[in-house]
C-alpha cells in the first residue's frame, strides 16, 4: 500500500468526521444539543487551526488542557513532550 500526504488538517477533518459518525451511531439518543455543541466546538478548533497555520498558535493552545498530565505525541513519533511547560 502506498501512503500519500494528506496534510494534518485534512488529517483532522477526517478523524472529527470519523468521530461523529461514531458518536451518532453509537448514541442514537443524541440530540440537537450535543450536535451544537460539536459543532461549536468544531468552529473554535478550525478557526484555530487557520491561526496557528498563520503562526499564531494561542488559539489552538487556549484549547488544550494546560494541567500537569497535558501529553503531546508528534506525528513522526518519538517520546512526546509530557507537561504543560514542555509542551
Amino acid at each position: 500500500m502506498k501512503w500519500t500526504n494528506i496534510g494534518r488538517r485534512n488529517f483532522f477533518v477526517i478523524c472529527c468526521v470519523a468521530a461523529l459518525a461514531a458518536v451518532s451511531l453509537g448514541c442514537p439518543q443524541a440530540g440537537a444539543q450535543e450536535r451544537a455543541e460539536f459543532d461549536a466546538f468544531f468552529d473554535k478548533v478550525t478557526k484555530a487551526e487557520a491561526e496557528l497555520f498563520r503562526g499564531r498558535p494561542e488559539s489552538l493552545k487556549a484549547l488544550w488542557s494546560h494541567s500537569p498530565e497535558v501529553t503531546l505525541f508528534g506525528v513522526s513519533g518519538g517520546s512526546g513532550e509530557h507537561g504543560w511547560e514542555h509542551v
